[in-house]
């Protein structure tokens, strides 16, 4: 009975002092540092998948043949404190899972993580002085930096305009936050959304006049053998799922269908363990097993325990895919802003 007015107390004392950090930014009581390069942040005002890491992958096609990049992230639920520049080497467990599959997929990309980025963005400047463009991952809180250019991210089933403040809800900052923002995304739309329901976004969010607003959706890729080269048979059944992300619903409601599916959902950014591997073996005995990219970056440590039971693991990839309405419109949105970055900054030297 007291749950629920404990919540609220609680609410509006974290409310309160999010608020008062927000003023002692405003009127100059805290300081953001500014640096020489544009600074691209990607967050969101929740807790939990937004989509974050895979806007930044699609940044990172966007740009890489174009620019030197550098990443600058947490690297949540590491092991690990202080800066890190990654090597391809690095586990999970020292730099965090999504940090480093970033790094696998983007291998040229310098990669840094560090709890306070305005310590590690100079540090990976200085190893890195050729980086031309900063990606900050899950930023939008950190106020100390000042980005150039804030994407918001928000989910389609519980955007931040419906949502409420911890412990409440989600939000990790009251709604309005979403007005710093240049570019909100709303992502993990259905394939079938209609202008009409895009235009109900776009009046719910109350846009500014200076906000871009897009839709995305996450696109599911062909399946992938992490260990061997072999291609998944769906007469094999059953199969096992097994994820540790925030929302693992969307990927069992894609996979079902073609498999028969046992899945075991974990915790967001779980640490896995022989024990969970063999509990799971245990119950469902079965040499099928299905993951995330997120989550297959923390399996190569065990690798010598899946060839002992001789289980094929696939890993489902995904992409972050805008709208066909929009595409072209955000792709451009980031060139003019780059360019009208360099081109001022050029001239302003």
């Amino acid at each position: 009975m007291l749950l629920k007015p404990l919540k609220y107390i609680i609410a509006i004392i974290y409310e309160a002092i999010i608020r008062f950090r927000f003023r002692l930014y405003k009127h100059h009581f805290l300081g953001q540092t500014s640096f020489d390069i544009p600074i691209i942040c990607v967050g969101n005002l929740s807790v939990g998948g937004t989509g974050k890491t895979p806007m930044v992958d699609y940044l990172c096609t966007l740009l890489e043949n174009q620019f030197a990049i550098g990443i600058i992230s947490r690297g949540y639920k590491r092991k690990t404190k202080g800066f890190i520049r990654l090597k391809a080497k690095h586990t999970a467990t020292e730099v965090g899972d999504e940090p480093l599959l970033l790094k696998l997929k983007h291998p040229q990309i310098e990669i840094a993580v560090g709890e306070e980025r305005i310590y590690a963005i100079p540090h990976l400047l200085s190893d890195a002085p050729q980086t031309q463009i900063i990606l900050m991952d899950d930023g939008f809180q950190h106020l100390s930096v000042q980005a150039q250019l804030n994407i918001l991210m928000t989910d389609y089933q519980q955007p931040f305009w419906s949502d409420k403040i911890l412990p409440l809800g989600t939000l990790r900052e009251p709604k309005e936050g979403y007005k710093r923002a240049d570019i909100i995304i709303v992502n993990k739309c259905p394939d079938n959304i209609s202008k009409v329901d895009m235009q109900t976004c776009i009046h719910k969010i109350e846009a500014l006049p200076n906000q871009k607003v897009f839709f995305a959706k996450i696109k599911y890729r062909n399946l992938y053998a992490l260990f061997y080269n072999i291609v998944p048979n769906a007469d094999e059944n059953p199969y096992i799922l097994f994820t540790g992300i925030a929302n693992a619903e969307s990927i069992f409601q894609y996979l079902n269908p073609k498999f028969r599916i046992f899945h075991f959902q974990f915790d967001d950014h779980h640490a896995y363990s022989i024990k969970d591997f063999e509990d799971m073996y245990a119950e469902i005995k079965t040499n099928n097993w299905i993951t995330t990219e997120k989550d297959a970056v923390k399996l190569f440590p065990f690798k010598t325990w899946f060839e002992s039971k001789q289980i094929n693991v696939w890993v489902q990839p995904i992409q972050l895919e805008i709208s066909s309405i929009d595409n072209a419109s955000f792709d451009e949105l980031i060139h003019q802003y780059l360019d009208y970055y360099f081109q001022t900054n050029t001239e302003t030297n």
